[in-house]
């Protein structure tokens, strides 16, 4: 069944990616830098992106799946490395199918180059499931499951170590959600490196298929709106001062 499953899932990224590549002629997004590592062996892809309806936003759409069919992995995401001047982006889905007889840790990044100045905000989120076909299970490794990076500087980590999800028929179950910048993005932080970066870390069983839902942004807010972060950051001293 979860072969079936993955067929479908094949065919039907197989025909998005045709009709991206219609419009990739006019307009190709900023190259996203794909990178899996399942038990110690990397790939790596770098995608191109297709225009959507929204200015300087770009979809990404694609699958690959492991030459001895251990894995599949497919992904539908959209992003902006300069939305508006001002705003850098990752968001969309991603699925990871186990198909072997085994555990494999999967470490999933994605990285987005970015060129924007300034002080930034960011603010980001991350959901997902897990479905079986027998029992099945994802869990952290010793590290977060989800982290959001730029440069050499980690903004926020979600689903924090311990964490598992675990069946014991087949079925699916919710991971739940985690945020950080809420609303999102309003986190200060360092100003943006070259790049706006997720990944992913984890363990998933066999018979198992994990999805997640992630959202990660940064934005140099305007200058009246950088002003009045830096005024609540002084008030945020003056208390912890005083307390």
């Amino acid at each position: 069944m979860l072969r079936n499953r993955l067929r479908g899932f094949i065919a039907t990224a197989a025909c998005a990616l045709a009709a991206g590549a219609t419009m990739t002629a006019t307009a190709d997004g900023p190259t996203v830098t794909l990178g899996i590592t399942a038990d110690g062996n990397n790939q790596s892809q770098d995608l191109i992106g297709s225009s959507t309806a929204t200015p300087d936003v770009f979809n990404y759409q694609g699958s690959v799946v492991d030459g001895s069919g251990a894995w599949t992995l497919g992904w539908n995401f959209n992003a902006s490395n300069n939305q508006g001047g001002n705003k850098a982006f990752t968001a969309g889905n991603y699925v990871i199918q186990n198909l072997s007889d085994h555990a494999i840790q999967f470490d999933l990044t994605v990285s987005l180059p970015v060129a924007l100045l300034g002080s930034t905000v960011y603010g980001g989120s991350v959901s997902g499931g897990l479905t079986t076909t027998a029992a099945g299970f994802i869990s952290s490794l010793q590290i977060p499951l989800w982290t959001g990076a730029t440069g050499g500087s980690t903004i926020s980590t979600l689903f924090n170590n311990p964490f598992d999800v675990t069946r014991t028929e087949a079925g699916s179950s919710s991971l739940g959600a985690d945020s950080f910048g809420s609303p999102i993005p309003s986190l200060p932080g360092p100003d943006l490196g070259s790049d706006l970066r997720i990944t992913f870390s984890f363990l998933l069983g066999a018979n198992s298929s994990a999805s997640f839902t992630s959202v990660f942004v940064a934005q140099v807010p305007a200058p009246g709106a950088a002003a009045l972060l830096g005024l609540a950051g002084l008030a945020a001293c003056g208390r912890r001062r005083r307390a």
